[in-house]
């Protein structure tokens, strides 16, 4: 039975739990950075705790890792709040330690959430912020570690190239 690819959010208006089921891929990063933002724009800087529950995610790119890392630096930076990952699947755990992220996201596989969750819309992109999203992503990722920098360089360099052909 394949699980359907949802974002989703629960939480109250201080912490706020993400949900992430199927396959997280480049396709749900811009919906991610997105509610992030309208959160913060929002005036909800009081944010306390963000966790990224990812029990039912079977598989994620390095574009939505890296937007992951995006919004946990923005909420760092202007709340001072620290991400932490919950109960991710045997996949995500791999992945995640593999990428050396485990200091920058912590696991909490202790974590329970009750409440009830809501869908987080999905949206498209034109080919440019697309492209900015993809090189800013892959920017954070191989700022972690200097086999990341290796693995991501030529990545930014063609996605850096995209860009400026585009504009």
């Amino acid at each position: 039975m394949k699980i359907e690819n949802k974002l989703l959010f629960g939480g109250d208006g201080n912490e706020i739990i993400l949900f992430v089921t199927g396959e997280a891929t480049m396709s749900m990063a811009p919906a991610l950075k997105k509610f992030i933002w309208d959160i913060l724009d929002a005036g909800h800087n009081q944010l306390s705790e963000l966790r990224i529950n990812l029990k039912d995610c079977h598989y994620m790119d390095s574009t939505f890792i890296g937007t992951i890392l995006i919004v946990t630096r923005k909420l760092f930076d202007d709340c001072g709040l620290k991400c932490e990952i919950v109960k991710p699947s045997v996949f995500c755990r791999k992945t995640l330690i593999s990428m050396g992220l485990i200091d920058l996201l912590p696991i909490n596989d202790e974590y329970e959430y009750e409440g009830e969750k809501f869908p987080i819309s999905m949206r498209s992109l034109d080919k440019l912020a697309k492209s900015k999203l993809l090189y800013n992503a892959h920017k954070e990722l191989s700022e972690v570690n200097e086999e990341n920098r290796r693995m991501f360089e030529l990545v930014l360099d063609c996605l850096k190239k995209s860009m400026d052909n585009n504009h």
